[in-house]
C-alpha cells in the first residue's frame, strides 16, 4: 500500500504539471489529489496511549461539472479514492477474531518498535467546490467508504518475555464496520489546501470493540 501511495503522489504531481501547459481551467473535468492527514482518535480505551503521529493518507480522482456562473466557479464533484487510517499505540490485539475486539496494553518491560492498527477504505466522494480567479479553493462534501482491508503489525520482543524479537502481522480484523460515512472540508490557495474529515461511523460494530472513530486534519496536494 505504501509503494502504491507514493507512486500515486508522483503520478498526480507529474500529471498536474504537464496538464497546466495545455489545459484551460474551463476544460478541466477531472481533478486528482492526495490527502495527508493526522488522525485524532476519539473514545480510545483509558489505558491506550498513542505513539508518535498517526498519519493517514488518501488518493482520489473527482469528475467536476460546472453548475453556476459562466466562469465555472462553482462545481459539483463526484469521484472515488482510497483512504488509509493508522493507529500506533502501546496496545496489541491478541485475537483479531475475538468478540469484543480488545486492545491489550503491552507490558512496560517489553521492548518493541511498533504496534499499529491499519484500516483501508474504497471511498466514493461528493463535493460542492468553489474556485476563484485568484485560485482560492473551497470544497464541502462527504465520502462513503467501504472497508477493503485491515491489519495489525507488531515488531519487538515476544509478549511472554522470552526476549526473542518477532514480527507479527494479522489481517482481516473482525467486527470493523463495513461502511463508514464522513463529512469533508477543504480550503486554501492553489496547490496546497487544508483538509478535515470527521467520521460519523464508529470503527467497530456495537458491543464488538471500543467506540473508536477518527477526526482527520491535514492538507491536500491538488495540482489541478
Amino acid at each position: 500500500m505504501r509503494k502504491l501511495f507514493f507512486t500515486a503522489i508522483l503520478a498526480v504531481i507529474t500529471t498536474g504539471i504537464f496538464a497546466q501547459d495545455y489545459t484551460s481551467d474551463q476544460d478541466k473535468k477531472v481533478s486528482f489529489g492526495v490527502d495527508i492527514f493526522y488522525d485524532i482518535w476519539q473514545n480510545k480505551p483509558v489505558d491506550m496511549k498513542s505513539h508518535g503521529l498517526s498519519f493517514g493518507n488518501s488518493i482520489y480522482a473527482i469528475y467536476e461539472q460546472f453548475i453556476w456562473n459562466k466562469e465555472g466557479k462553482f462545481r459539483l464533484g463526484l469521484g472515488a479514492g482510497i483512504t488509509t487510517h493508522k493507529l500506533s499505540t502501546n496496545t496489541y490485539i491478541i485475537d483479531v477474531n475475538d468478540s469484543p475486539i480488545t486492545f491489550t496494553p503491552i507490558g512496560e518491560d517489553i521492548d518493541y518498535k511498533k504496534s499499529k492498527f491499519v484500516v483501508n477504505y474504497l471511498d466514493f466522494i461528493g463535493e460542492l467546490r468553489y474556485k476563484s480567479k485568484s485560485n482560492f479553493r473551497l470544497a464541502i462534501g462527504a465520502k462513503i467508504g467501504f472497508r477493503i482491508d485491515s491489519h495489525t503489525t507488531y515488531k519487538g520482543e515476544e509478549l511472554n518475555n522470552s526476549g526473542l524479537n518477532i514480527v507479527v502481522k494479522h489481517k482481516d480484523i473482525q467486527f470493523i464496520e463495513k461502511i463508514r460515512f464522513a463529512p469533508t472540508f477543504r480550503i486554501g490557495y492553489g496547490f496546497v489546501n487544508l483538509y478535515m474529515s470527521y467520521s460519523l461511523t464508529k470503527m467497530f460494530s456495537e458491543t464488538n470493540g471500543p467506540e473508536l472513530y477518527p477526526i482527520s486534519i491535514g492538507f491536500t496536494l491538488n495540482p489541478f
